[in-house]
């Protein structure tokens, strides 16, 4: 195994477990349950190939179970180990070394379309609205994490458009060799202050993003890393040989094993914190555990990034163009679609809009170059008031006064069960339906099963603005 690969499942080991401990409810779920196992198996063991499919097996089937509630980037997580296992079979005809160039180049594509989307959403006038925008929302956070940070209605403006040029520019300049190294530490930098913000999975987010960014590291880098910090005498012992370990491998995996028994140790305590304190307080304390455990980790990355990279060489991280020689390509394509969604009438959850501000649905838009006239499907286009309903997530939106797309009230209605309720207005008409009696699914007909893991929507406010939401 080259000493990218292995780095590379290390840091993926790391972000899942990250994930986990900002989601405790996984303890719930088989699926979630083998994803622990999996992760801590793989940071045991980073140079395993098998250990990893373990946990992009593991990743796919949690997200199925989750679906379609969950995170963005569970979804992109989700795609991204797809596209690995995908990549792994395809080595039985193309041979080990060009299916793993080819589904790397992949990967890379998919970090790229992630920017891309992440970036192009935000192109709507809700963003660029100081009094809601996602950018000052995301700031006001911060803020309370590092108070130094300082206010005004210049700063928000630096930070909207700060957001956007961000986000705008490190896929291009990734693109291009001489420009990479800058690209990767304005990248790391970036996600490192974003995961100071208090909203829960920020800084799994942001482990996800530093382990997908080493794709792009130039070749020796490791070596490099290794060579540079032996010629600092200031640098202790242990540093010096967990640099040149990195060379070899070797420290990685005692790396891991340090790291795997703190997981190992603190399974029980995540498991006792998923099962019994959802929902309080205390289940804050495995997400301070996981931010500390972060913080030093992301701190290291960034020095190492800055020491390690090659003097004098920009040299070729992989052809971006092999990923058409994978049928992992397949799943970009899934992606580029996925992002397209709110454009096209499908879901609004769950479309790499990261914070955005993006509104698409009752037939109207608020992006600056995408019309509604783009849309091919109406899953969006009928919104309607929720009086009262059984369905918590419903309940709540009678109770917050939001509309939401019709679509969405078929589908949690039929989730609930027999016996569920609800009762909105439609086009000034008021329904009740309640899904035991006779003819509720003529009245208010279920998703398909498809249509069901699938969709998602947001509520939508009165008032027409778009709220910050993930």
């Amino acid at each position: 195994m080259t000493q990218a690969y292995v780095a590379f499942c290390f840091l993926w080991a790391a972000a899942e477990l990250l994930d986990l401990i900002c989601f405790p409810d996984w303890v719930t779920h088989p699926a979630g349950v083998g994803l622990f196992v999996a992760a801590v198996a793989l940071l045991l063991k980073p140079s395993s190939g098998g250990r990893l499919l373990a946990v992009c097996a593991m990743d796919v089937a949690y997200l199925w179970v989750k679906s379609p509630w969950t995170p963005n980037h569970f979804l992109f997580k989700g795609l991204v180990c797809l596209s690995i296992l995908v990549a792994a079979g395809s080595q039985l005809w193309q041979g080990r070394e060009r299916a793993s160039a080819a589904g790397a180049a992949v990967l890379r594509w998919e970090l790229l379309a992630l920017y891309f989307f992440s970036f192009f959403h935000k192109l709507n006038a809700d963003f660029l609205k100081p009094s809601v925008s996602c950018a000052v929302f995301m700031l006001e956070g911060l803020r309370e994490r590092l108070p130094g940070i300082p206010a005004g209605e210049w700063v928000n403006e630096m930070a909207m458009g700060g957001a956007l040029l961000i986000e705008g520019g490190i896929p291009v300049f990734l693109l291009f060799q001489r420009t990479r190294r800058w690209a990767l530490l304005a990248a790391w930098g970036f996600h490192f202050l974003l995961s100071f913000h208090p909203r829960a999975g920020i800084y799994a987010f942001s482990a996800m993003m530093f382990a997908l960014l080493t794709l792009f590291l130039p070749e020796g880098f490791y070596a490099e890393l290794a060579a540079q910090v032996s010629r600092r005498p200031r640098v202790a012992a242990w540093g010096r040989g967990l640099a040149r370990g990195l060379a070899s491998g070797r420290w990685l995996g005692r790396l891991a094993a340090a790291g795997g028994g703190w997981a190992l140790g603190g399974a029980a305590g995540l498991w006792w914190s998923g099962m019994q304190l959802r929902g309080s307080n205390l289940s804050e304390w495995p997400r301070m555990a996981g931010m500390a455990l972060w913080v030093p980790f992301a701190v290291g990355l960034l020095w190492a990034l800055w020491v390690g990279w090659p003097a004098g060489s920009e040299r070729e991280v992989g052809r971006l163009r092999m990923a058409w020689r994978s049928p992992a390509v397949a799943v970009l394509g899934l992606v580029l679609v996925n992002g397209m969604a709110p454009y096209l009438g499908w879901q609004t959850v769950r479309v790499l809009s990261m914070f955005s501000n993006l509104r698409t649905e009752g037939g109207r838009s608020n992006h600056l170059l995408i019309p509604v006239s783009w849309q091919v499907a109406g899953y969006q286009r009928e919104l309607v008031e929720i009086v009262s309903s059984t369905e918590p997530v419903l309940d709540f939106y009678a109770r917050a006064r939001q509309l939401i797309p019709l679509a969405d009230v078929r589908r949690r209605i039929w989730e609930q069960g027999p016996g569920a309720e609800v009762t909105y207005v439609r086009e000034g008409r008021t329904y009740s339906v309640k899904t035991s009696e006779p003819g509720a699914r003529e009245a208010l007909p279920p998703l398909s099963g498809w249509g069901r893991k699938i969709l998602a929507f947001r509520g939508v406010n009165r008032d027409g603005t778009a709220e910050c939401l993930w």
